[in-house]
């Protein structure tokens, strides 16, 4: 126990069973044909051994003695996360908004934290996560870590105040909705009164404007359990808001 770790290592694994060590402390142990990294002897029916690195996938691990070697037990290596970028890469220190995860290996991420802080997030598929609301945070650099069975993997995310003419989205609501589209989108924001575009997903689309609301007519249809990011332009200042993310449902 445990019978599970990360890929890369390093997890103290405890064997228990019986004529597990012989005078001399000469036995060894293999994690399919891989050697354990390190070994502690603490009785003939107990070993502690250091879990060594290998790919990801399920192997037999033996104790070998010069009796003979034992029968096996299964132990297996997980894939680390891998997380790339974080969409948007810039928020408002104020936080309240949804961020998108992309990576790889994500389906065994059970933790989420901005700069040590634990979130909420929806898993969406191996290579999507979606942080619910990030907390807020004073200005600068900080770090997203996703954590696991697999290991641990972290991406940079930069908090920014406000500056006049850089557009950004506070909310959009709804947040989610049916692939089928269809359906208005009321979306809020600072400097976003000279909108002069709205995309989604990348692609423009209809809307209407009052003041710091735009409202995009009708979503478009999408797949349900994907994402895509809404954004606005201006013509002034940085011109493009960090995009705010939607998930169809």
């Amino acid at each position: 126990t445990p019978d599970t770790g990360p890929a890369s290592g390093g997890t103290q694994v405890t064997i228990r069973g019986s004529g597990l060590s012989v005078a001399g402390g000469t036995e060894q142990v293999k994690f399919g044909t891989s050697g354990a990294s390190t070994l502690t002897h603490l009785s003939a029916t107990t070993l502690v051994v250091t879990s060594p690195s290998r790919s990801a996938g399920t192997v037999t691990v033996t104790v070998i003695t010069p009796n003979g070697t034992s029968n096996g037990a299964k132990y297996t290596f997980n894939a680390s996360p891998v997380l790339s970028l974080p969409i948007p890469t810039e928020v408002l220190t104020t936080g309240g908004n949804a961020v998108k995860l992309l990576g790889t290996n994500l389906a065994l991420v059970t933790k989420v934290a901005v700069d040590g802080t634990t979130v909420h997030f929806t898993f969406l598929s191996t290579t999507r996560l979606r942080i619910t609301s990030i907390p807020a945070h004073a200005a600068g650099a900080t770090t997203i870590t996703a954590s696991g069975a697999g290991g641990i993997s972290t991406a940079p995310i930069t908090y920014v105040t406000d500056s006049a003419g850089k557009p950004f989205i506070t909310s959009i609501s709804p947040t989610h909705g049916s692939a089928n589209g269809g359906y208005p989108m009321t979306i809020k924001g600072k400097d976003i009164s000279t909108t002069t575009t709205v995309t989604f997903g990348g692609t423009g689309v209809p809307f209407t404007k009052t003041g710091t609301t735009v409202i995009i007519t009708s979503v478009p249809a999408g797949t349900a359990g994907t994402s895509d990011d809404v954004s606005v332009h201006v013509p002034s200042g940085t011109q493009t808001s960090p995009p705010y993310v939607f998930t169809y449902t």
